[in-house]
């Protein structure tokens, strides 16, 4: 607080010279005023108010969070309720979701059906609709699929002595197809959109080489007798009608042009093509130990599978099989296999038979696998191993498998290391 200076005291201990004389001495007392008094009291009552005020704006504070915990907690609690009662509503909005656009991909699909087969309404019998239905159709895909193997394979099957009767069976089913869809579209099974009829004269002029060639040409041999002018000449007119018998790989075609291939992409498809590939892996070696003729045709069939599978990707995926960053390398690899298997296995079958169905079968013990061709062959046959390949692919879509494929890669690059160490001891 302010201090007075009052006139020095004389005598008193606490004097200072005076400026009068280098004697004189005076002492000053300071004591304090009565101005001071009234400001220290307003200072220290404002001091006052200001910590009251700071104290109640901390309680203040103070409760503004408490409240803000308590209604933090309450929103916490709602929107947790909300989430639960949300999830549901939202699962079922993805399931609408996906169901929505496989309705729009299937409405999809057909319109282009319909645009490919634009047929008009069948002017037959209701009763004969099955013909245009999928369990007609799925067994007409199997004979054509059972009579191109009997045709691939024909030498084993003309040991067994079975062909005329198979020949004869898969013909007899093609007529009365042929003859089923004629009554029940009648004029409109020939006359319309060439894209779409185009296809019905192609089973047409299949059906018509077939009879000509197994069973008109049998009436004529039981006439005039094999030996007979008429019938060399007959024989040699009509041969190129066998030819024919292979036009019948082009009806296969168009059931997989035509077929919805969407279900090769679902899990038990991606299943079914696992277990393939496992078997397929201890039948190569098998091979090696176990001598069996049948072999060869255990090849086959694992053949015609990866290649309706490679077929159907294509169908589905387009360019995109060719462009697909993630399975880039394993489609390539699909497509090596598939062709370097075909050539290995289909191209020489192929030409005996052509040479069998122009009637000129080659010669017993004739090889056509000569000079580079062999060793072309030999090359395509050590492409097989690399289907083991494939059993990585498998290993990948089974998680725990896959990290324990790692692991073993991982403890191999450790082992060249462990080789290196052995030979220094050495």
């Amino acid at each position: 607080p302010p201090l007075v200076l009052l006139a020095p005291k004389m005598g008193s201990r606490d004097t200072c010279q005076s400026p009068a004389g280098p004697a004189s001495r005076a002492a000053y007392t300071l004591i304090p005023g009565h101005e001071s008094d009234d400001t220290d009291q307003q200072h220290t009552k404002a001091s006052l108010i200001d910590f009251q005020q700071l104290d109640e704006l901390r309680q203040q504070r103070l409760r503004l969070d408490e409240r803000e915990q308590t209604v933090r907690k309450r929103y916490e609690e709602i929107n947790v309720l909300f989430e639960s009662r949300q999830a549901p509503v939202r699962t079922e909005l993805e399931d609408l979701g996906a169901q929505i656009a496989k309705v729009d991909s299937d409405i999809a699909d057909a319109e282009r059906s319909l645009s490919e087969n634009d047929m008009p309404v069948p002017p037959g019998p209701d009763a004969l609709a099955w013909v245009e239905g999928v369990a007609f159709s799925t067994i007409s895909n199997i004979a054509v699929g059972l009579n191109l193997a009997c045709m691939i394979f024909s030498a084993d099957v003309a040991r067994l002595h079975l062909t005329d009767v198979l020949d004869n069976v898969f013909l007899t089913w093609y007529v009365f197809e042929l003859l089923s869809k004629a009554v029940y579209h009648q004029r409109n099974l020939f006359c319309g959109k060439i894209s779409v009829v185009s296809w019905n004269w192609l089973d047409l002029a299949i059906v018509l080489g077939g009879v000509l060639d197994q069973w008109v040409m049998t009436i004529v041999l039981l006439v005039y007798g094999s030996g007979s002018v008429g019938a060399g000449d007959s024989l040699d007119a009509i041969k190129f009608l066998r030819f024919l018998r292979v036009l019948r790989v082009l009806k296969f075609v168009r059931a997989l042009l035509l077929g919805d291939a969407k279900w090769t992409e679902s899990p038990p498809w991606e299943i079914f093509m696992s277990a393939v590939i496992s078997v397929n892996a201890v039948v190569m070696s098998l091979e090696l130990d176990v001598e069996w003729t049948g072999w060869v045709l255990v090849e086959n069939a694992f053949m015609l599978i990866y290649t309706f599978e490679l077929i159907m990707k294509l169908k589905v995926q387009g360019r995109k099989f060719f462009c697909n960053i993630d399975f880039l390398i394993w489609n390539y690899l699909d497509v090596v296999l598939v062709i370097g298997g075909a050539l290995d296995l289909w191209l020489f079958p192929g030409i005996r038979l052509f040479q069998g169905l122009l009637g000129q079968p080659p010669e017993k013990g004739q090889s056509l696998e000569t000079g580079m061709m062999s060793r072309v062959m030999s090359l395509l046959r050590l492409m097989r191993i690399m289907r083991v390949l494939r059993l990585v692919r498998l290993l990948k879509t089974i998680k725990p498998l896959y990290r324990l494929l790692l692991g073993v890669i991982e403890s191999l690059k450790a082992m060249q290391w462990v080789m290196v160490l052995t030979m220094l001891m050495l």
